[in-house]
Order: C-alpha cells, then structure tokens, then sequence
C-alpha cells in the first residue's frame, strides 16, 4: 500500500506543476507526463512482478540545448527487503548536429526508496548517449560501471525505429544488447526487443505492444523476462 501511496502523491503534485507553467510563457520549457501501464519493462525486464503500474514525470529544458528531470514508477521484484518505488533523476544536453541528426547525452540516477537493510541501496548511476538520424531511427549507447549497484561494468546497445503519420498514431520497434563485464553477479548478456502500436484518446494517448528477450535473458531474470504484451494509457503536456 506504501508504494502505491507515494506514487499516487508524486502524480498529484504534477498538476500543480502545470498550473505553473500555465502562468509561464509557452517557451518556458517545463514540461510534465503521468501514465498508467499494465507492466513496467525496462530493457525487456518486468520492473513491477508483471502487474500494472502508476508512473510520471516532470522536465525543464532551455533552449540551449540543456534539461534537467525525474521520472517516477511503482516497481515490484518480488523479494523481501527489495525496493518499491523507482526515483529516476537526470540531466542531459540535446545537440542538433544538422537537420538530419540529434545527438542526445545523458547521464541518468536511478533512486529506488524503501528498500530493506539486508537488500541494501541498488541505486547507480548510466551515462546515455542516443543518436537520432532523419527523425525515425536511432541508435542508443548506456554504459554504467555499478550495474544494479553489484560494482559490475555494463554496456547497453540498441537501434529503434518510430515514425508518427498525420493521424498521431504511431510505429515503433526497439531492439538491443545488455552486456556484463564479468559473470560476478550471475547475469549473461541477452538481447531484448519490442514493437507497439501509439494512437491518440482524446487528450490521452494509448500505447499497445509486445516485448520478448532472448533464452539468456528468461535464464537471467526468470517470469520477470517472459514474453508479454504491454498497454499503457498516458498523458503529456
């Protein structure tokens, strides 16, 4: 219930986030997201045991080039003393490099709150870079040397594909590469990958889609890493 009660709390302060950007000039760069979804996955990984979600979000962005964020989500590892709720706060540079490119660099925290003592903090930081090439494809590169807080190097690769027609509905597809330096923590690399359908509702926009991982990927993380489809209803302004 816990969880649930600090999601809802971080969801209810984004309104008033937006009332004060409503006070702001359109440019003033704040922006701000809420969504509901029926299963967080992050790189292929069910973050929440395969159940729905709450999640959201706030930015700020100058035109420079520079942002500052968090984004936040109900998580779920099903183990005692494991955290459930994910903070994730981060600061990043957009470069057009010309009208065909974009290179964004970020370097991302992730928070996880109410964890126990015998579980220990797994907060760790990435640093992500994602290259943008004719507005649909992309190519991103994460590298972090404390995966999940084990002390263990980790490089994540991937290309993605989306592409939004004149309607708003929207293609995507992702595929991508988890390696591990060394075999300490357990973990083999694995290979993940997704495609979904987004489409307007109204002042909401729904998302459907599918997510897998390879035979490593179900060895590493069990249930967590079965294939599943994934329907999130969310809400950006």
């Amino acid at each position: 219930m816990r969880k649930q009660m600090i999601a809802l709390a971080l969801l209810a302060l984004l309104p008033f986030a937006a009332s004060a950007q409503e006070q702001e000039e359109d440019d003033s760069g704040f922006s701000w997201n809420a969504a509901v979804t029926s299963d967080y996955v992050f790189r292929g990984v069910s973050q929440n045991s395969e159940v729905p979600a709450i999640q959201g979000g706030i930015d700020y962005s100058w035109t420079n080039g520079f942002y500052v964020g968090a984004w936040a989500s109900q998580v779920d590892f099903d183990a005692p003393g494991t955290p459930n709720t994910e903070i994730d706060t981060y600061v990043g540079y957009s470069w057009d490099v010309s009208d065909a490119v974009n290179l964004d660099f970020q370097l991302v925290r992730y928070n996880y709150l109410d964890y126990g003592s015998e579980y220990g903090n797994p907060a760790y930081n990435e640093l992500i870079v994602k290259g943008t090439f004719v507005e649909d494809f992309s190519a991103t590169l994460a590298y972090t040397n404390d995966v999940y807080a084990s002390g263990t190097n980790s490089l994540y690769y991937g290309v993605g594909y989306d592409h939004e027609f004149s309607n708003g509905v929207g293609v995507h597809a992702n595929a991508g590469r988890t390696q591990f330096d060394t075999d300490e923590i357990g973990l083999e690399d694995y290979t993940d990958w997704g495609a979904h359908v987004s489409f307007p509702l109204g002042v909401l926009e729904g998302s459907f889609g599918y997510v897998g991982n390879d035979g490593n990927g179900r060895d590493n993380f069990g249930e967590l890493a079965d294939s599943r489809f994934v329907l999130t209803v969310s809400y950006e302004h």
